[in-house]
C-alpha cells in the first residue's frame, strides 16, 4: 500500500501481480505432498513419493525465476533514472 499512496503505480501493479502468481505456484506446489488428492490422482498411488521431488523442482525453479525476474527488474529501474521507485 505504500507504493499506492505515493503514487507508484508500476511497482504497486507489480508487486501485486507477483503476489498472486507466486501464492498461486506455491499452493499448487505444495497440493503434490503425498497424501493429498491431487497428487494421488495425477500421479498414482505407487508413486506418490513423487510429490516431494515435484515440490523440490518446483521451488528451485521459482527461485530461479525469481532471481532473473528481479534482475531485470532492477536493471529497468537503473535505466529509467529518475523514475520513482
Amino acid at each position: 500500500m505504500r507504493q499506492i499512496y505515493r503514487g507508484n503505480m508500476i511497482p504497486h501493479r507489480r508487486i501485486m501481480v507477483n503476489l498472486y502468481w507466486y501464492g498461486l505456484v506455491v499452493v499448487g506446489l505444495f497440493n503434490r505432498l503425498p497424501g493429498c488428492v491431487i497428487n494421488r490422482v495425477v500421479l498414482g498411488d505407487a508413486r506418490a513419493d513423487l510429490g516431494y521431488a515435484v515440490i523440490i523442482f518446483g521451488l528451485v525453479g521459482l527461485v530461479g525465476w525469481h532471481l532473473n525476474d528481479h534482475h531485470k527488474f532492477l536493471g529497468s529501474a537503473a535505466v529509467a533514472g529518475r523514475r520513482k521507485f
